[in-house]
């Protein structure tokens, strides 16, 4: 699956990318690099992922405490 066609970043390569940059939207993005040539479609997907992620992240982190 693709994540953002404008780019041709798939699914494998975006998380890859938001690992590298511990789930901060803004470096992911620009990691992605998301410009104004791009179409915007993928913006809310990303976003969402991010977001999904993160709150992966605390929920494990607070069970190993």
């Amino acid at each position: 699956m693709y994540i953002c066609l404008c780019k041709g970043i798939a699914e494998a390569e975006f998380w890859e990318i938001v690992s590298q940059h511990r789930g901060c939207p803004q470096a992911v993005k620009c990691a992605m690099e998301l410009d104004e040539s791009c179409c915007g479609r993928c913006n809310e997907t990303v976003a969402y992922l991010i977001r999904d992620v993160s709150n992966c992240l605390i929920v494990d982190g607070s069970k190993e405490k």
